[in-house]
């Protein structure tokens, strides 16, 4: 796969959306990374990894993509 685009929870409390949208720290990382392991096994050497997130959680996802990447 060359690219992989997510979009996750930003975890802001949001009631509007149809997925839950409301996690503590640790279920928010429990919950994203098994997906992005999936995403990192199917990238292929030289592809990309796209995320979507808000300010909120950047720090949390940073520190989790370099932990898998």
């Amino acid at each position: 796969v060359k690219m992989v685009c997510i979009d996750p929870p930003y975890n802001n409390g949001n009631r509007r959306f149809v997925y839950r949208d409301e996690f503590s720290g640790a279920a928010w990382l429990s919950f994203m990374a098994p997906r992005l392991a999936l995403a990192r096994r199917l990238l292929c050497e030289d592809g990309m990894l796209c995320v979507s997130i808000d300010d909120g959680q950047l720090a949390p996802l940073l520190l989790l993509l370099d932990e898998l990447f």
